[in-house]
């Protein structure tokens, strides 16, 4: 029996260090936009992603573009204006 409560222990310790782990490291990205080097690494990350979707995507997988006259279109609105969810019965 004695395998087994160490175990438990082990996996406790684990867990538990794991978990402190994690908070220092989340309580460290909060300076990490504020700092001078990380969001110039962040900019080259979005550089090279750009480059390998451009490489593995062929060029006509994404869809067009609208033309400049389709979408100066009026759209009709589908949204419900401020008058009608005022004179809607409060639940």
């Amino acid at each position: 029996m004695v395998p087994h409560e160490r175990e438990m222990e082990r996996r406790q310790f684990l867990k538990g260090t794991l978990g402190a782990a994690s908070l220092v490291a989340l309580a460290g990205c909060d300076n990490l936009p504020q700092s001078s080097w990380f969001p110039s690494i962040l900019s080259q990350t979005e550089k090279l992603t750009d480059r390998v979707q451009r490489a593995i995507t062929a060029a006509n997988a994404l869809a067009r573009n609208m033309e400049k006259p389709t979408s100066r279109r009026c759209f009709r609105r589908t949204a419900i204006s401020i008058r009608a969810l005022k004179r809607m019965p409060s639940m």
